[in-house]
This record gives structure tokens, C-alpha cells and sequence, in this order.
């Protein structure tokens, strides 16, 4: 049975689109002014009669005892940015070692044409964690691949999205 509450905590380096993430999840809609998180936000959603807390997170030195009660992760990166998707490494490690459900989620997938971005060769984090986490390449702005993501996650909560 499942619960009526869960905690979603979405880890991933600043500008990789974690608030884009729960907004469009909230309201369906992409926001295209970018306004960097900086500090710990909640948002509350009500999806199919349970509350849905998404906690939007950078990781810091004292963020454990904001994450570690967590029901789920996102673990999120950005593709045009190398170095997000080296730091989700360390995220999804943490996530393993807490034995919860998480995906991993490399956004931005409309910009991988452009010069300097990551080609799907170059994404390793879905090779390191292929046996616990599924990877989604998505783009929260166009809405690629984004349904299939939020449902895997819906499904590891044993929520049902029908």
C-alpha cells in the first residue's frame, strides 16, 4: 500500500534545472527565466491523492540532515556542463548507500548540439549505477523524455500513475 506522503530530494549542481524539474512536475509548464536556487527549497504537490515534497537541493557540508530521511532521489546533471555530471557521481553514490529508489536524470538534452556539451559516448554515470538507478537523458523544457522519468520515479514509490 502506499503512503500518502513522500519526500523527493533532488540532488544536482546549481543551474542543472532541479526547480525546473518540480515546476513543470507542479504546474506543467517550463519557466523560462532562470532564478538559481540558493538555498534548500521545498515545494509541495499533489499528484494522484498523495503529497508529493520535493526538496530541491545543492549539496553542502551540512545539508545530511535535510537528505538523509528521503523516500526518493533524483539525482540530476546538466549536459552541456561536464563538470555536473562528474558531481552527480557523488550524489548517486550517496544515494546508493542509502538503499532508497532514485533516477538519474541528465537534462537539457535540446542543447546537446551545441559546441562543448556531452555526447551520449561521454555520460557514464548510467553505466557506473545501471543496477540500481535507470538513466532518463531528458529535456524539462521541451518535455522530452520527462514523462517517462517521472513515472519511473512514481513507480519506485509504488504510486500509482494511472
Amino acid at each position: 500500500m502506499a503512503k500518502e506522503s513522500y519526500k523527493i530530494v533532488i540532488l544536482g549542481d546549481s543551474g542543472v534545472g532541479k526547480s525546473s524539474f518540480v515546476e513543470k512536475f507542479k504546474t506543467g509548464d517550463f519557466k523560462r527565466e532562470y532564478s538559481p536556487s540558493t538555498d534548500i527549497n521545498v515545494t509541495r504537490v499533489y499528484f494522484k491523492r498523495v503529497h508529493l515534497d520535493f526538496w530541491n537541493v545543492i549539496r553542502s557540508g551540512d545539508d545530511e540532515k535535510y537528505i538523509s530521511d528521503a523516500d526518493a532521489y533524483v539525482i540530476m546533471f546538466d549536459l552541456t556542463n561536464r563538470h555536473s555530471h562528474i558531481h552527480s557521481f557523488n550524489d548517486a553514490t550517496y544515494a546508493v548507500d542509502t538503499g532508497k529508489p532514485f533516477i538519474i536524470c541528465g537534462n537539457k538534452s535540446d542543447m546537446v548540439d551545441k559546441p562543448g556539451t556531452m555526447s551520449l559516448q561521454d555520460i557514464h554515470i548510467g553505466k557506473e549505477f545501471k543496477n540500481y538507478a535507470e538513466l532518463f537523458i531528458i529535456s524539462v523544457q521541451s518535455g522530452y523524455q520527462y514523462a517517462e522519468a517521472v513515472t519511473a520515479l512514481m513507480k519506485k514509490l509504488g504510486v500509482d500513475c494511472n
